[in-house]
């Protein structure tokens, strides 16, 4: 992450840690534009791209082809006559023209104004009014992604043709399809804002129980002891929350976040009253950015015996809501009207620049090396003094930990980083 000096901040004479110091703090932090942009040709952007992203649910595709847009892109998606799912470039390459208001074929989709046909891949299938002969159709094609669908989510993978990488078979792939509930929520913020969230167990104790009422059960109000790990050699990070229920249970909770943007969440609906070895989880979700403003989480409601015994609500689940608090997703003002059909367009929103590191905490080497074992290069000073003893992270509270797992992702991100810097 950046290393903000604090001087920038406020001036040395300053002192920030006394009381009434907000003057002191002038200026706040700029953001990490490293982290927090996601378009074309940012370093985390391309880092991004080389993985398989969710864009939108299987339900969401029907008779009009779905606008999207994705780590700055437009896009359309929509599932052609003969079943086959399509992401395309929204505008038509021909003239420009919005795909989203295009009619879709037996094979593909026919673009409004000129009506070119265009096949899933790209291909171009046919140009009314182009004379017999005409070399357009080997020419060139619209943009396409290749595009997946799995348990009612669609994927696009967005990177280099080249370096496409099969798609991931985590493992709750293996598990019966039955219970389990495609969603998604949006989000008006930065994606690293909600990322942030996936390593932070002690959010659960107070906005989940202890400021709202139990939204999910009594034991998830008990704060815990947390301990962090970093797995696969550096390409990802669990926390392990333990809780003391009574005398004779203890409850054990684990979240698995595996880079750049996937959560495997542990069951929320535990009441820490009975004897068990192992749970499946609760949501499989992805933190997807649509830009550097505004974000979705799409994902997985898992409901079967074992994980939620009854108390979520299935009914609740699916596009733009999820069964876990009231305002978890809010509904979205710009799905009324005429903007019914361009469901990931446009809203008010907060900027990237919230992402900040707080100015007392914003010096790395408080946590690189000190607080947490970050996944370092191999030939840093600090990574030859810390050693390979297995990647345990010590215990720390929890802004040394989202800190530390913002060092994950920036270090895994680090070839985009250097090439974008012009470095080998």
């Amino acid at each position: 992450m950046t290393v903000h000096d604090i001087s920038e901040v406020c001036p040395r004479s300053y002192d920030i840690k006394a009381p009434n110091s907000g003057y002191c703090l002038g200026k706040l932090p700029s953001e990490d534009a490293e982290i927090t942009h996601v378009g074309p040709d940012t370093p985390c952007g391309e880092y991004m791209r080389h993985f398989w992203q969710p864009v939108c649910l299987s339900e969401e595709l029907g008779q009009y082809p779905l606008a999207i847009r994705i780590m700055g892109e437009d896009l359309v998606a929509f599932r052609d006559k003969s079943g086959r799912v399509g992401v395309l470039r929204r505008h038509c390459t021909h003239r420009g023209a919005s795909l989203e208001y295009g009619l879709i074929s037996k094979h593909g989709i026919r673009c409004c104004y000129h009506g070119w046909q265009f096949d899933v891949d790209g291909t171009i299938l046919d140009t009314p009014g182009e004379p017999s002969g005409s070399r357009i159709h080997p020419s060139f094609k619209q943009g396409a992604y290749p595009a997946h669908e799995h348990w009612g989510l669609v994927f696009a993978y967005m990177g280099p043709p080249e370096e496409k990488p099969d798609f991931p078979g985590f493992e709750d792939y293996g598990t019966p399809e039955e219970g389990i509930i495609p969603y998604s929520t949006w989000h008006p913020c930065n994606w690293l804002q909600c990322y942030d969230n996936f390593m932070d167990p002690v959010h659960t104790v107070f906005l989940h129980s202890r400021m709202t009422g139990d939204q999910l059960t009594p034991a998830c109000g008990k704060m815990p002891v947390v301990e962090w790990y970093v797995t696969g050699g550096g390409n990802g990070i669990i926390y392990v929350a333990t809780r003391r229920m009574d005398d004779q249970h203890v409850w054990n909770r684990i979240n698995h976040v595996i880079l750049p943007n996937y959560c495997e969440v542990g069951t929320a609906f535990e009441e820490g009253d009975k004897q068990k070895y192992f749970q499946r989880n609760t949501w499989n979700r992805w933190l997807v950015p649509v830009d550097d403003t505004h974000s979705w989480t799409f994902g997985w409601r898992h409901f079967r015996p074992g994980v939620d015994d009854g108390k979520g609500d299935p009914k609740a689940c699916g596009r733009d809501s999820i069964d876990i608090g009231a305002h978890q997703a809010p509904r979205r003002a710009h799905l009324r009207g005429t903007a019914a059909r361009s469901r990931r367009l446009g809203r008010p929103n907060r900027s990237a620049a919230h992402c900040y590191p707080r100015p007392e905490a914003s010096r790395l080497d408080r946590y690189r090396g000190h607080d947490v074992a970050a996944p370092l290069a191999p030939g840093h000073p600090r990574r030859d003094a810390l050693g390979d003893t297995g990647w345990r992270l010590r215990p720390s509270g929890t802004e040394g930990r989202i800190t530390g797992s913002r060092l994950h992702l920036q270090d895994a991100a680090s070839p985009w980083c250097r090439r974008q810097r012009g470095h080998a």
